[in-house]
This record gives C-alpha cells, sequence and structure tokens, in this order.
C-alpha cells in the first residue's frame, strides 16, 4: 500500500484551516508532522489523521 501525502492547502483543507495556518505551525514547531520534497512541504495523510485525533488543531 501506497502513502499518500497532501500538499499544504490539501492538509489545510482537511483541517478546516489555511495553508498559512499550517506553514506558521511548522515555524514555530507545531502542528502536524510534514517532510520536504525538494522544497515544498508533503503531509502523509495517516499522520494528519492521527495528529487530529490526538488533539490536535485544538480550536
Amino acid at each position: 500500500m501506497s502513502k499518500i501525502y497532501l500538499s499544504r492547502t490539501q492538509a489545510a483543507k482537511r483541517i478546516g484551516r489555511c495553508a498559512k495556518t499550517l506553514r506558521n505551525l511548522a515555524k514555530r514547531g507545531d502542528g502536524p508532522p510534514f517532510l520536504l520534497i525538494g522544497d515544498r512541504p508533503a503531509y502523509p495523510a495517516e499522520q494528519l489523521q492521527t495528529w487530529i485525533a490526538a488533539g490536535g488543531d485544538a480550536q
């Protein structure tokens, strides 16, 4: 089974926030885990769901 990676924009839509919010969280060392592919962040969909379930993005 291959992993699914989301762009920052796609990940932001999934959690109901804007991409700028995810960028700011990443700068602070908070937010969901991601990796860089080239110079672009890629969010593993499975880890994004785990982060949300663990209380990430508590509004």
